[in-house]
């Protein structure tokens, strides 16, 4: 049993509730950082006693770029110039 296994039962056990429960109540907060993040928009998101997470501008630029190209390269596009 790892570290957050015996943290879900242990608080299991204090309010009553059901392990899964429990394991979905505290991944929440990362579900929805995860979720906004993944949306490309520049905010940020701050959890109360932890912390603020964010993307920078240019690494989303970055990514978004990365990943037309991906898309471009799956569909069968692609330009003669980078062919030749």
């Amino acid at each position: 049993m790892n570290l957050h296994e015996k943290i879900y039962l242990q608080l299991s056990k204090k309010y009553n509730l059901d392990i899964s429960i429990i394991e979905r109540i505290c991944r929440s907060q990362w579900d929805f950082i995860m979720k906004t993040m993944e949306k490309g928009e520049k905010e940020s998101i701050r959890l109360k006693y932890f912390g603020i997470f964010g993307v920078k501008a240019r690494r989303m630029e970055y990514y978004k770029e990365r990943n037309g190209n991906k898309k471009k390269e799956e569909s069968g596009e692609s330009n003669k110039s980078e062919e030749i």
